[in-house]
């Protein structure tokens, strides 16, 4: 993508730069009068396309053309997805397309494809995407390069699972993070034959992988980069389908900036974009957007999230009926005080649960991390399953088939205290919370109280952790429950979302450091790794250099800023009504 021209390079069988019109000659390019042309017939063929694909009306497919680094995966996974039901989510699509783009039941698909594969529909869908400030994409475009490339140190790297899509081989990253493989694997060799370490003092410009400045130049950057919001909405990049699109090249090849062919094309987008998307949202503007979707598409912000839990959970009722049990059945010392909840991990599934040997190593890890998160000794803390088998259940194999009755990856923690913890978190030299202190945190943090578990390694793995439903049994109180409205009830979409994004931008954050810590290994000194004020050392020259090579990027920005606000205007009652709730971040 982007503005190209010099020579002929070739990629998976494209050309995808200085390509020549046929029988004019091998390097000889189009010019100006034949570009005109050409963009002139290609709008017209769109055109015609989308009228046909028009005549029937809508269809139910909604598809998020998302267009890489403007918070796209924020808004597809803690929004859209959380907004349609599974049953009706296309398969993922990011390295490949995996499903029936035909099949009724795909409703939701989101892909970094462009828009070619909306012309591959015979009915025009609901069109969503998102547009970012073109510099600040470029930027982090360069900057997330580097890190997937430096999370395996340049080597390759096989996702796990057979449904985990690797970001390396999804466009652009698997021509861009490759690059820097080679960056690194050159700087490898280096090291291992001289002894020498280099030293990274601007995360921009060092010897370890391509500096920024040269970066932009570069044929990579051009071809998958500058002007990319431009040509995926057109449908024209080097990821379009060679079925819809098989002039793609070519007519990228034409995109000389004052030409004729460009300001056709480039009228074509705003058109495309006002008329064909039918939500186009700002990265600026994230939670903006977000209201603006929510009343546009109808997907209310008040709306239950799917996956945000069920209406009617029965999680106080169990709770109390296995505190009662274990305390006919003198489990407890009498001065006990016992904290007990329900709780989940968003990716723990019931089946892992019954699995006798992973479990065992399972509940012995998270009993120690609650241990240590409270300041109880492990022996106090106790895992259980969520539901319990029939009496008549085969003794010898009662304990598996607890946890095989389970539901959906539910779990029940009891942690007891001594009497005088709970008159204060110092009763105890050891106590870090104490049972009110800890009631407490997890009425506050029920939507994500995963940092009871951080101390311990992977427990990030299993996703968030949920609580929902929380009791305590005391020695003179008796037992007693926190009101199941707080807890059972559903999660908004609004809410759901907030949880997801904070989870996120956690997991992200983690992935990050991990990644930066084994580049640490091979270099001298300290550094760090793409911090916000770091931008602040990138010479003016690039930025505007930057912004030059992405023109035709930022006019689309700008227009699609001015579009959301007028959209936004006509909509603002509606808007008004979507609430969402504050930021969990900081």
């Amino acid at each position: 993508g982007g503005v190209v021209g010099g020579d002929l390079t070739m990629r998976g069988g494209e050309a995808v730069a200085g390509i020549v019109d046929e029988g004019e000659g091998e390097d000889a390019p189009m010019d100006d009068a034949r570009c005109a042309t050409m963009a002139n017939d290609w709008v017209h063929e769109q055109e015609q396309r989308l009228a046909a694909r028009s005549q029937g009306g809508k269809s139910d497919l909604l598809f998020f053309l998302h267009i890489p680094r403007t918070a796209g995966r924020t808004f597809h996974f803690c929004y859209l997805k959380l907004a349609i039901a599974d049953a009706k989510r296309c398969a993922k699509s990011y390295d490949h397309l995996r499903v029936d783009i035909e099949n009724p039941n795909c409703q939701l698909l989101a892909t970094h494809d462009d828009y070619s594969l909306v012309e591959r529909l015979k009915q025009q869908p609901r069109v969503v995407t998102m547009l970012r400030d073109p510099v600040a994409r470029f930027l982090s475009s360069y900057e997330f390069a580097v890190e997937v490339s430096v999370r395996s140190f340049g080597e390759e790297a096989v996702a796990k699972g057979n449904n985990r899509v690797s970001t390396r081989n999804v466009w652009p990253w698997k021509y861009l993070v490759r690059h820097v493989d080679g960056d690194l694997h050159r700087y490898k060799d280096k090291v291992e034959t001289t002894g020498w370490k280099d030293s990274i003092s601007n995360v921009y410009n060092n010897s370890v992988y391509t500096p920024l400045h040269e970066f932009v130049s570069l044929q990579v950057a051009h071809d998958d980069l500058h002007n990319g919001q431009f040509l995926q909405l057109l449908g024209l990049t080097n990821n379009s389908s060679p079925e819809t699109e098989p002039r793609a090249a070519k007519v990228r090849a034409c995109l000389r900036k004052g030409a004729v062919a460009t300001e056709v094309l480039y009228a074509f987008a705003e058109r495309r974009l006002q008329d064909e998307v039918d939500v186009t949202v700002v990265h600026e503007r994230l939670d903006e957007s977000l209201r603006f979707s929510s009343a546009a598409l109808g997907l209310h912000m008040g709306m239950r999230a799917y996956g945000g839990g069920p209406d009617q959970p029965q999680h106080t009722k169990l709770l109390r009926a296995r505190l009662e049990q274990r305390t006919r059945d003198g489990d407890f010392p009498e001065d006990a005080v016992v904290v007990a909840f329900v709780f989940k991990f968003a990716k723990l599934t019931q089946a892992q649960l019954g699995v006798a040997d992973w479990r065992t190593s399972y509940l012995t890890a998270l009993a120690a991390v609650l241990a240590f998160s409270t300041g109880v000794e492990p022996g106090n803390v106790t895992i259980l399953p969520h539901k319990l088998a029939p009496a008549d259940t085969d003794p010898v194999a009662v304990e598996d088939t607890h946890w095989a009755v389970g539901t959906d990856g539910f779990q029940v923690a009891l942690i007891q205290y001594p009497l005088d913890a709970e008159f204060g978190n110092d009763s105890g030299d050891d106590i870090k919370l104490g049972p009110g202190v800890l009631m407490t945190k997890l009425a506050e943090k029920r939507q994500n109280a995963s940092d009871l578990v951080s101390a311990a390694e992977g427990f990030d793995t299993y996703g968030s952790l949920t609580v929902h439903a929380v009791g305590r049994r005391h020695p003179g109180l008796g037992i007693t429950m926190e009101s199941k409205e707080v807890y059972e009830r559903f999660q908004t979409l609004g809410e759901k979302f907030r949880t997801c994004e904070a989870v996120q931008r956690s997991k992200y954050a983690r992935l990050k450091t991990k990644a930066f810590a084994r580049l640490h290994k091979h270099v001298l000194g300290e550094f760090e790794p793409f911090a916000k004020s770091d931008r602040k050392q990138i010479p003016r020259a690039i930025l505007d250099e930057v912004r030059e090579f992405n023109h035709l990027d930022v006019r689309l920005h700008d227009f699609g800023m001015k579009l959301f606000d007028a959209r936004m205007a006509q909509r603002r009652s509606d808007v008004e009504l979507e609430l969402l709730p504050p930021s969990q971040m900081m």
